[in-house]
């Protein structure tokens, strides 16, 4: 698939970075010849590229949003993700990492209402790029991947996402319809609460069944 990641912060290198053993990607970059694009372009070799943002998106059939929450409308406003694949990999963190506005509704049914001829999908918001670029914690997690939750109301899109999710090394845990990223959000928040609060950045959550 044609791949496009709109933000290249840690989040969207580290899926970048995994992704492109799978897809050809291109990022969107409100600059692409800065020096940050330049050695992200360097970094990824022959299978991604920075692009300006519209360029990015305009072939790929999966838009990955990894941007700041607070610029994200204006920049999706911008963008024809008509009839795309929309990947929520955005976390709306306020002060002492609680959420900035209300968890209702979530960002992520706030994009899908901005973004009405799309299919959004929340994925990729739950574990940390740390994570993100090598999801193997070994024999110390007693052999279990760290899961990857998402939620979406379009069922094809959700099968894309799965897959995208397995190849980046994470166990896949449906979450149902998109109004669950009601509960994913928050999920996050924890993650960023523990990280900074002593556990670290190299943590994940994991589910475990019997």
């Amino acid at each position: 698939m044609h791949l496009a990641i709109v933000g290249t912060g840690a989040v969207g290198t580290a899926l970048g970075i995994r992704l492109s053993k799978h897809h050809r990607i291109a990022f969107g970059s409100r600059d692409p010849q800065s020096e940050a694009a330049r050695q992200l372009d360097l970094a990824l070799g022959t299978k991604a590229d920075v692009r300006l943002t519209p360029d990015a998106v305009a072939e790929a059939s999966v838009v990955i949003l990894a941007t700041p929450w607070p610029v994200t409308e204006a920049i999706v406003k911008d963008l024809d993700l008509a009839g795309k694949i929309v990947v929520d990999c955005t976390n709306d963190v306020g002060p002492d990492f609680l959420p900035e506005s209300s968890p209702v509704p979530s960002c992520a049914e706030r994009l899908a209402a901005w973004l009405p001829e799309s299919r959004v999908v929340k994925a990729f918001s739950t574990a940390g790029a740390g994570t993100m670029a090598d999801p193997n914690y070994g024999a110390g997690a007693c052999g279990v991947r760290p899961m990857m939750p998402f939620c979406g109301d379009d069922a094809e899109a959700k099968r894309v996402v799965r897959g995208l999710i397995e190849e980046v090394g994470f166990e896949p845990v449906d979450a149902g319809d998109l109004v669950a990223a009601r509960t994913l959000e928050p999920l996050a928040l924890l993650w960023i609460r523990l990280a900074h609060g002593g556990y670290g950045s190299n943590i994940a959550f994991a589910l475990l069944t019997r």
